[in-house]
């Protein structure tokens, strides 16, 4: 997860272990989820964030003369 001031925390990684043990996923679903959050840890890391290009967007910034 990423909070507001940019700050991540991995979220429900726990979760995997006990839908593992239940039978509920494979060991390499496991090893995949995990591999493909580190891969877009490194991209976070490396300020390549999707949602740059909405950074400075505020809903003010829509034209209020615009009919709907």
């Amino acid at each position: 997860m990423v909070d507001a001031e940019g700050q991540r925390r991995w979220k429900d990684v726990s979760d995997l272990h006990h839908q593992r043990t239940e039978g509920r996923i494979s060991p390499q679903t496991v090893l995949d989820i995990l591999a493909e959050a580190a891969h877009v840890e490194a991209i976070l890391e490396r300020h390549e964030h999707w949602w740059s290009s909405w950074t400075d967007w505020s809903p003010t910034d829509v034209d209020a003369t615009r009919a709907d």
